[in-house]
């Protein structure tokens, strides 16, 4: 089960911007499917990054992206780069993925914008 502190601590990195009065609501929405996680066998420290990537999927669909690429004047010059909404998210959903707890939050979690990532791999035989 994870904390409101830590809910607050993965906000305060800055990368998403949800309000106050949601957060609870993520978090409570996640740490429901501490059983379920629980019954695929997985650890607790695995079941915390779950519920921690979980919550950053619900609050990158309430936050949105970036899209800000760069700022410049005549001699100074800032460049960002920047992630899409998009992107984060798939990152974050084949993790959920990786460790076997997509069904515990399908419920609660779409599938990312533009689908997940999907991986090819092309085998070659030697003679």
């Amino acid at each position: 089960m994870i904390t409101i502190d830590q809910l607050n601590e993965v906000v305060s990195t800055g990368k998403l911007q949800v309000p106050a009065s949601m957060l609870q609501c993520v978090l409570d929405t996640v740490n429901s499917k501490e059983d379920c996680l629980t019954d695929l066998g997985l650890n607790e420290c695995i079941i915390q990054l779950c519920q921690i990537t979980a919550a950053q999927l619900l609050m990158s669909n309430l936050s949105g992206g970036r899209t800000v690429k760069s700022q410049g004047v005549d001699v100074i010059s800032v460049s960002y780069q920047t992630e899409t909404a998009s992107t984060v998210q798939k990152a974050w959903y084949n993790q959920l993925a990786t460790w076997g707890a997509l069904d515990c939050f399908s419920d609660v979690i779409s599938v990312p914008v533009g689908g997940p990532y999907a991986f090819a791999f092309v085998g070659v035989g030697c003679k």
